[in-house]
């Protein structure tokens, strides 16, 4: 790649070498200086999970440190024997002057990872704003940071006019959001909230609203994941209910009677169908939550078939979810033809590696079915299930600028979704996710 540089003999006072298992520098290291690999293979890390390797001639690294003048975002380990050229952050504005193509192989590898991340990005927001549900993420301090198209209706906004300001004040009592997003931040165990909205136009509207804590790799918190439903119907029929009840209080037995019913049988039936119902929203907005992020980051790699590109991907996704109690017993990926294409364990004792390269077994897969999901029992048997064990599958198809480039498919432990969820094959068929239209 940069042939001419390395073949410089003015440099042989920078090169380097390392012997296999060698640090070159840490992760949050003050250190800016600059590399270029001569030979050899490095690994980069993010806390303690390999997120990639540099093996190519040639390659520079270390840049963004030298450029922003910030700590390393990344650990790099030398694989094997490395050889490298590294200049220091004090020289670095004069080598570049003198090696103009180290200038331009860095903007290189500056916009691809730009171009990259806002491919990303797009996705993400393209499936957001096709939730029914309004969607907003605040950055560690409370500030917004996006919102949805359904967010913007439900809160009568603007996005842009509402771009970094503070979540609470979206909220009638700004400090009662502030009280919930702490209670989610410490880890205490939470419900959905109902909380009153702050509209511009004056009319009162009630959200009930759930939130996950987003964290980076290192666990450190970096932001919420809101997710808001519009309950101002059911709040004003509440109100009615109970001005119903109290003026059936004075009248004659019969009506006594009926109102009496109404005050212990009628609450006790919605707040029996209210948690059946959370319930419910908790496990479609956790499925659509998490398809939308691997949609995000796996619909590009999975058009490449390089299982190399998707399996540090879901191996990150799970680093990221480590803190959230994930209802899955593992994911796969399947190819267009329903073959398996990668899978990975989330929790318990399973044997999924050699299905992958083999059919899934399904023929929902074979040809144009509509509708983004779909639900299937199966019963598989490994090594550490002499006998075969039910697995409840729900797959999503990914696609990719409107072509089907493959599945998701996460497996459900039917036990904990019986006993957390409270919930059926049957009631995962009756789930609703829009898909998402073709650019």
């Amino acid at each position: 790649m940069l042939e001419k540089v390395l073949a410089d003999p003015k440099l042989q006072p920078y090169r380097r070498t390392f012997q296999p298992g060698q640090i070159l520098f840490l992760e949050g290291d003050p250190s800016q200086d600059l590399y270029i690999l001569v030979s050899g293979t490095l690994e980069v890390l993010k806390g303690q999970k390999v997120i990639s390797r540099i093996s190519e001639r040639g390659a520079v690294f270390g840049e963004m440190s030298s450029l922003l003048g910030q700590r390393r975002t990344a650990t790099l380990k030398a694989l094997e024997t490395v050889e490298a050229i590294c200049i220091p952050k004090e020289e670095f504005p004069r080598f570049l002057s003198e090696h103009p193509e180290v200038a331009q192989a860095i903007s290189r590898v500056l916009a691809r990872r730009l171009e990259s991340t806002s491919q990303e990005l797009y996705g993400l927001k393209e499936f957001c704003d096709r939730l029914p549900d309004a969607v907003f993420m605040t950055d560690a301090q409370g500030r917004i940071t996006s919102m949805n198209s359904a967010a913007c209706q439900l809160f009568g906004l603007e996005w842009n006019a509402w771009r970094d300001k503070p979540a609470a004040e979206l909220f009638a009592e700004p400090e009662a959001f502030r009280r919930y997003a702490e209670a989610a931040r410490q880890g205490q165990p939470l419900r959905e909230q109902t909380l009153r909205v702050r509209h511009p136009e004056g009319k009162e509207r009630f959200v009930s609203l759930s939130m996950t804590i987003l964290y980076d790799v290192r666990h450190h918190f970096q932001g919420l994941f809101c997710l808001g439903r519009d309950v101002t119907q059911a709040q004003r029929l509440r109100r009615r209910l109970r001005r119903v009840l109290w003026w059936a209080v004075p009248l004659a037995l019969l009506a006594l009677l009926l109102a009496g019913a109404l005050v212990y049988g009628l609450p006790y039936f919605l707040r029996g169908y209210q948690q059946q119902t959370r319930q419910q929203n908790d496990l479609r907005n956790l499925l659509a939550k998490d398809f939308l992020v691997l949609k995000s980051l796996l619909a590009g790699k999975m058009a490449s078939a390089d299982r190399g590109l998707t399996h540090p991907v879901l191996k990150q996704f799970l680093a990221v979810q480590e803190a959230a109690p994930l209802p899955y017993r593992g994911i796969l990926l399947l190819d267009p033809q329903g073959r398996v294409f990668d899978a990975i364990v989330v929790r318990g004792r399973l044997e999924l590696e050699p299905m992958v390269g083999s059919p899934y077994g399904r023929q929902e897969f074979v040809g144009k079915q509509p509708g983004i999901y779909r639900v299937f029992t199966v019963y598989r048997r490994d090594k550490y299930h002499p006998t075969s064990y039910r697995s409840v599958e729900v797959a999503f198809a990914l696609r990719s600028r409107g072509r089907l480039v493959g599945w998701v498919v996460f497996m459900l432990d039917p036990a904990k979704l019986q006993e957390v969820y409270h919930l059926t094959e049957q009631d995962l068929k009756h789930f609703r996710f829009k898909e998402p239209e073709k650019p």
